[in-house]
């Protein structure tokens, strides 16, 4: 009898371990508001990809650092779509890896308005296993044949 006793206790403290474990694993996937503001300068490369550097100032990242690549394909109606593949790295090291899908319009001979979808997937330390989506809006303009500066804001939300 004292052995069904003990192990009635085991089964408790290990259900009751698993339970807390499983609080703090909902706890750190939580969803949350993710939103802030970008400005980036970029490059035509030979291979036509763009190529995208700039700093972030994001919910839960803090100041970042943003890379990518983007593509630009352009619609029959005068409009482009714009694929980017990218990520941003917090002053701690973490990254978040996101991919950008939307559409541009020239505005003018060297300005282009954009909105896209940004889907976040992954990355490293706190956003290992990170996945959310926001909406991104902003202007590109060339600054040369091949070079430019864009900002963009994004609001939306993050699980991490």
């Amino acid at each position: 009898m004292a052995h069904v006793r003990l192990w009635l206790v085991v089964g408790l403290l290990a259900s009751g371990a698993l339970a807390a474990s499983a609080r703090v694993g909902a706890a750190e996937t939580q969803v949350r508001p993710m939103a802030g503001v970008c400005s980036t300068t970029f490059s035509v490369q030979p291979s036509g990809e763009i190529a995208i550097d700039g700093t972030c100032q994001l919910t839960h990242l803090g100041t970042a650092e943003y890379h990518a690549t983007q593509t630009v394909t352009p619609n029959p109606d005068g409009t482009v779509h714009i694929t980017v593949t990218g990520f941003y790295t917090a002053a701690n090291g973490d990254t978040l890896r996101s991919t950008l899908v939307g559409t541009g319009r020239f505005t003018g001979p060297s300005t282009v308005t954009f909105t896209t979808t940004e889907t976040y997937a992954g990355g490293t330390g706190r956003f290992a296993s990170a996945t959310g989506v926001a909406n991104d809006v902003g202007v590109a303009s060339f600054t040369g044949p091949t070079t430019g500066a864009s900002t963009y804001t994004t609001a939306g939300s993050i699980s991490y």
